[in-house]
């Protein structure tokens, strides 16, 4: 959404391309501008991409940003965080974000603390190494002022399960220290890579496939790995300051968008949440179920005009049944509401 790396804009313009999009921002305060202009159907705010800056800073080589390198980039937050983006958000388990050290991202959040903003992570290793990412996570927030978010809480693979407990545990013990860190988690078992992957050419497939024409005229597979523990993600949603996310992006149930699979939490995670979790499970009660998907977000990312029912806010409301709402999306039909 940007800022538009120069290195990355004809990718970016050809994609959009197929679309029938035309590309002619260079920076995130404008896509949040031609968004607005053009109408859009939900709120929009954004944070700043650590791994945009880094392309726009350093490219894409493995090392250490140099000083001058490092000024680049703390002056594009700057003037993103001013124009009125939310923070930082990173990925870190994905090249180039994860060039970047502890040292760099402290000093890009430095930046994003002066104008009240948020960290938010996926953080370094969701897997055996979750407990040292969580320490990376808890120094760059504690060194640079931010408030932090822990992007889907989830302890990947079934060996690590055992160690959400501590990770849960951890993060609780800086936050009794005064830390200003919370987490979100979405309610679904199963994972996908952010890319769809080349299927076999023999015809075999197995799971939800669509053909796309976007990967060089090649078909796409759509795989999902049960990689989460249920008796994880119930325990996680029971802490009450885990919020509720998606994990995904906001599509388009039209146009070139269906040419490309998607997980069902695009359409279904808040839905699954009140009915299955709440309603079903009795894991949440409806007001707290509610609360994770408004007025604990918001005041996560310093959004101080909304998330409750008071006067002078924005009167975002959704009217729904508490004893129908559910998730219809599935691995096979992923677009159902």
């Amino acid at each position: 959404m940007g800022p538009v790396p120069p290195t990355a804009r004809a990718a970016l313009v050809r994609d959009a391309a197929a679309y029938g999009v035309e590309v002619t921002r260079t920076r995130l305060s404008g896509y949040l501008d031609t968004v607005e202009r053009a109408g859009c159907t939900q709120n929009l705010a954004s944070l700043i991409g650590a791994e945009t800056l880094r392309i726009h800073g350093v490219g894409y080589d493995d090392r250490p940003a140099t000083d001058a390198e490092l000024d680049t980039m703390r002056e594009l937050v700057a003037e993103e965080m001013a124009d009125g983006a939310l923070g930082i958000g990173s990925s870190l388990i994905y090249a180039p974000g994860s060039y970047a050290g502890t040292e760099e991202l402290v000093a890009l959040c430095e930046v994003a603390a002066t104008y009240g903003g948020t960290y938010a992570s996926h953080v370094r290793d969701e897997g055996a190494g979750l407990l040292g990412a969580i320490d990376e996570l808890l120094e760059i927030v504690r060194r640079s002022g931010v408030t932090g978010e822990m992007w889907h809480l989830k302890a990947a693979g079934q060996p690590q399960w055992p160690l959400m407990e501590h990770a849960l545990a951890k993060l609780q013990t800086a936050r009794d220290d005064g830390v200003p860190i919370g987490a979100d988690v979405d309610p679904y078992t199963r994972s996908v890579p952010d890319s769809p992957r080349p299927s076999l050419r023999d015809g075999t497939r197995e799971g939800p496939t669509r053909s796309t024409d976007r990967l060089a005229d090649r078909d796409s597979v759509f795989t999902a790995f049960h990689s989460m523990s249920e008796d994880n993600l119930r325990q996680e949603l029971t802490v009450p300051w885990v919020g509720v996310c998606s994990d995904a992006a906001s599509i388009a149930p039209v146009g070139r968008s269906l040419d490309s699979p998607t997980h069902p939490r695009a359409y279904g995670s808040f839905a699954r949440v009140l009915g299955h979790y709440t309603r079903d499970l009795g894991v949440l009660t409806l007001p707290d179920a509610v609360r994770r998907m408004t007025s604990l977000p918001a005041s996560t990312f310093g959004l101080t005009d909304r998330g409750v029912l008071e006067p002078g806010y924005a009167a975002d409301l959704v009217v729904l049944d508490p004893d129908v709402v559910a998730d219809r999306a599935t691995f096979a039909d992923p677009r159902r509401s």
